[in-house]
Parts: structure tokens; sequence; C-alpha cells
């Protein structure tokens, strides 16, 4: 469907099940067929979701996590708002989801506008991230080469364009590398704003192509949750920590 509805964005899917009531149909809102990706937060869990709809009271969503009607949710958005709603329906990977604040409405509709220009990461505002939103974090590695070097560095923050990794200033001038990660696979990406790495904390890494929305979300719900300040666990495998230790890249020249 396009173009502007005439049923409600929380009911349109919902309309066949107890939770999309007539009553809500009724209400007249008008709702716009989007195509949003956004992180969706559900009791502990996280995982990328697709906003198909959108009202002025709520959205539906596609979503491969069990939601139930009543459950609060967190949608996190690609201009690093987060808006909550609560489950009005569910069915087979659909849920429609009410805003708790009607505001929340222009917040997503925003993120339908072209996403602007990337600044430097000194410059950037604090919600702004290198690597787009929503952002996710996982007790995963990446193992990188470039040139004739190789290593390995915990992933800090992940999102299907890229990686967030701590920064080393020994990256031997190389601006583009292959990285790996177990279970998701091997992308080539390029080192984010290069004359800021000396001055970063952080360094971003972009992936040439991003991962496709099915394959990155399989990995996301098979791969466990880090928390913020929860350091990595080193993989069992791969290449040995290096001077940096647990926590930090390692590039080594390769025999």
């Amino acid at each position: 469907m396009n173009g502007l509805q005439s049923e409600d964005a929380m009911t349109t899917e919902g309309q066949d099940s107890p939770e999309g009531g007539t009553a809500d149909r009724r209400t007249g809102a008008r709702q716009i067929s989007v195509l949003i990706n956004a992180g969706i937060v559900h009791r502990g869990d996280d995982a990328l979701c697709r906003i198909r709809n959108l009202s002025t009271g709520g959205v539906m969503i596609e979503c491969p996590l069990p939601l139930a009607v009543d459950d609060p949710v967190e949608l996190h958005l690609r201009s690093g708002s987060h808006v909550r709603g609560t489950v009005r329906w569910a069915k087979e990977g659909q849920a429609g989801v009410a805003f708790d604040d009607p505001a929340s409405a222009a917040l997503v509709g925003a993120t339908q506008q072209p996403a602007p220009k990337r600044v430097s990461i000194r410059r950037q505002p604090e919600s702004a991230s290198p690597i787009g939103h929503p952002v996710f974090r996982r007790n995963c590695w990446a193992h990188l080469s470039a040139g004739n070097m190789k290593g390995r560095t915990p992933v800090l923050q992940i999102s299907p364009a890229g990686i967030i990794v701590e920064n080393c200033v020994e990256w031997g001038g190389e601006r583009l590398f292959s990285v790996t990660i177990e279970g998701l696979g091997r992308y080539s990406a390029r080192l984010d704003n290069p004359l800021c790495v000396e001055d970063a904390e952080t360094a971003a890494l972009i992936f040439v192509e991003p991962v496709l929305y099915r394959t990155f979300n399989e990995w996301l719900i098979a791969t466990p949750r880090r928390a913020e300040s929860e350091p990595a666990v080193p993989p069992e495998n791969g290449c040995p920590a290096g001077r940096h230790g647990a926590r930090g890249l390692d590039l080594t020249e390769q025999s």
C-alpha cells in the first residue's frame, strides 16, 4: 500500500484479531506506508525491526522477537532518538504498537528524511554515530587484516553499516580492512575519518556493503548481548592477545 490510508496504523494488520478491534479502526487516524529500519528493545532482548505503517497514534512493525499484547517496547531510531510504546496486537511476526507519547509520531516520521552529511568525529553531536543507528552491543571480536598486517579487536558497537572498536594509533597507515566477525562473515571496511584517528578513543570501520537485514538480525539474536561496561570475552581460537591486552587492538606483521 502506498500513500495515506483511512485506517489506523496499529490496526491495519490486526483487524482480523481481537487486538485490532473495530473501535480502533473507526478512529479515522490517517496512516502512511513507510519502510524504516529501527532497533527494538523488549524484555531485555533487542533486534532490528521494520516499521511498515505510521500514524499519529502508533506504528505497525515487522519484528523477529516474540511480542505479546500489552508488552512495553522501545524503538531506537536511526536519528539516535528513542520512542516508547505498548503492543496492541501481535500476529505472525507483525505487531501494532501504540505510542506512549503522541509526539513520537513526528520523531519516527523525521527518520524518512535523508540522513545529514557525516561530520568529523570531533564535532559530532552526542547522539550521532559514525556507523548510524540503531547500534547494538554484542560479545564479539573482529579479526582484521590490512596490507601485511593482521590482528583482532573487541567490537564495542555494531550496526548493519559497520563497527566501532577501541582505537589504536598503530594502524600502519592502512585505510581499507578485511573484517571477519564469527557467525556474521567477512566484509570489506574502510576506516572512517582517518584524520581524526589519533585524537579519538574509538575508531569506526564502515562496511563497503552493509550487512543484509535478515543476516544481521539472525546473528543478533544468536549472539549474546554485552553490557556497556562489560568487556568482551576473547575467542578461544584466533589471534593471540597482543600488546594492548584483552581489550585493545593488536596488529602484527604477517610472516
